[in-house]
């Protein structure tokens, strides 16, 4: 009796101590966090379905199993399922890449899916990337180029090297030979920057070393190049550059250089915002301000911020089991103790798991200003309904004042030469083509054409002179279609009125840029311009 009394005695005590120990069960996330800066991050739970999924882009959720994936809207709403390939990269533009191995051949090929996990399109490519702004670029038959939604190509250039889109425009490498040089002394081969019809609207900065006697050009380099660390894309209006002098640079879409302040031997990763950059320094991030001012000081490692482009203004903050999130401030969003582990930020949203007793919880995480929260996208679609006939929709009046961007190859004593150009449409649809004043000056310069341009509220051409450049050459600070005006300025030449007839195209931040017919400038200017069916329109300056 004493024995079972102590026996009691201990089962009671244990139970007393069990009930003082802290629970294994993880209370569960807030519905929503906010940070000191205002930005919020909202909280859904996910299915028991969605345990394991992690967000791949464009609001898809895929679980993996078994070498089959299944796509979930962030609803919860299946999608569909697909086999046979190796997911490559995440969702963009409704589209993914995959690689699909041949056993018979025993070679890989790359494709794309839509989001029901179905092949996209019959295309096959030895390389592929995923979709940035409804473009991806592949490598077919040994050449890179750059490809739409449908599968399409929208370039012709032959590339070596490309990268993704962002703001509109992809950093490429033209492809080198060792003696093929531009009409300017550019080298094949130099980094360009191209739209999204495929048009080169930048190049990087050059520098001339070396000169070729027969035919008058200096040959050129690049003098900055891309940094190791960045993903060589544009972010708000910048591309991070390393000069020849070791310094590092922000590179807008023209080619013009600025430097940041502060960087104390740092390296600019990416644009993070209008005012401010992500710098890294041996392996710890900080985020500094255009004027050199630190927001974000250097209290992360590399393993920590993990999510360095801010999308959204957030990243993913912490490593291993425990993981929160930050702002682009340095302001705690979701604090790293919230109980779990949140993977990879996409489009601002991310899966994170918390384990309650062995089992996995699952919830969304996603900044509230993500167009792929959920009730925004992958939606069920409804009950088909007829589509009733729209009423005709107007055709909107072409403005008269407006000129259409293209691109004109113009042989120059013998040697293509590529023009941007902008044409003006007559009543009958016949297209004039205007040609920006200093191209033509540098194009001509160093040849028995060479001229001068200046600006005094006259543009002033003096014959025979050399060309002095100011950096706009051969490119153009803006793309597309264009609105013109016709300048009330006089056009001198040698001091002398001339009847030019001209027009101006202004950029975004109001300077202006002259444009004339070639025929027009060759016939006051003396040089030849013609056509032949060999050539094309030429230009013979002897």
């Amino acid at each position: 009796m004493k024995r079972a009394r102590k026996l009691l005695a201990g089962l009671t005590a244990t139970v007393l101590l069990l009930s003082l120990l802290p629970t294994t069960a993880l209370a569960a996330p807030q519905s929503s966090y906010t940070s000191e800066s205002g930005i919020t991050v909202n909280v859904t739970p996910l299915p028991a379905e969605l345990a394991n999924a992690k967000h791949i882009g464009d609001g898809v959720l895929m679980v993996e199993e078994n070498d089959t994936y299944t796509f979930y809207d962030v609803n919860g709403n299946k999608l569909g399922t697909g086999s046979g390939y190796d997911l490559k990269g995440n969702f963009n533009s409704g589209l993914a890449p995959v690689s699909l191995y041949d056993p018979y051949t025993g070679e890989t090929a790359y494709s794309y899916i839509n989001k029901t996990g179905s092949l996209a399109f019959s295309a096959r490519f030895q390389d592929a990337s995923a979709y940035s702004e409804g473009i991806a670029w592949v490598e077919l038959n040994g050449k890179k180029l750059y490809i739409d939604t449908n599968g399409m190509g929208i370039t012709t250039q032959n590339f070596v090297r490309t990268y993704d889109f962002h703001d509109g425009v992809a950093v490429a490498q033209l492809r080198s030979t060792s003696s093929e040089y531009s009409h300017d002394g550019r080298q094949i081969g130099h980094y360009v920057v191209i739209d999204k019809s495929g048009n080169i609207v930048g190049h990087f900065p050059q520098r001339r070393v070396d000169y070729e006697p027969a035919f008058g050009w200096w040959y050129m380099e690049d003098t900055v190049e891309l940094e190791p660390g960045s993903d060589y894309v544009f972010r708000n209006g910048y591309l991070p550059v390393m000069g020849r002098d070791d310094e590092m640079y922000l590179m807008d879409k023209t080619g013009t250089l600025r430097s940041v302040p502060g960087l104390n031997g740092a390296n600019i990763v990416a644009c993070v915002g209008e005012d401010r950059v992500l710098v890294s320094k041996s392996t710890m991030w900080a985020v500094v301000t255009m004027d050199g001012s630190m927001t974000l000081p250097y209290l992360y490692s590399y393993a920590e911020l993990r999510s360095t482009r801010f999308e959204y203004n957030i990243s993913n903050l912490g490593a291993s089991d425990k993981g929160g999130i930050i702002d682009i401030n340095g302001n705690i969003v979701v604090p790293k103790d919230w109980g779990g582990y949140i993977g990879e930020l996409v489009d601002g949203m991310a899966v994170g798991r918390e384990y309650n007793r062995g089992e996995p919880l699952s919830y969304l995480f996603w900044a509230s200003d993500s167009p792929y929260g959920p009730g925004a996208t992958g939606q069920k679609p409804s009950t088909p309904q007829p589509t009733p006939t729209p009423a005709p929709t107007p055709t909107p009046e072409t403005p008269k004042n407006l000129a259409y961007a293209s691109t004109q190859t113009v042989t120059v004593d013998g040697k293509a030469v590529e023009f941007q150009m902008y044409a003006l449409k007559d009543a009958n649809g016949n297209d004039t083509n205007y040609v920006k004043l200093r191209d033509v000056a540098a194009t001509l310069n160093g040849t028995p054409a060479q001229f001068e341009v200046s600006w005094d509220g006259a543009v002033n051409i003096v014959t025979g002179q050399p060309y002095t450049p100011n950096g706009s050459e051969m490119s153009t600070p803006f793309t597309g279609d264009r609105a013109y005006t016709v300048p009330t300025s006089e056009t001198k030449v040698n001091g002398s009125a001339a009847a030019l007839e001209s027009i101006v195209l202004t950029d975004d931040s109001g300077n202006g840029y002259t444009y004339y017919k070639l025929r027009d400038l060759g016939t006051a200017l003396g040089f030849t311009v013609d056509w032949s069916a060999e050539q094309g329109v030429f230009i013979q300056t002897n």
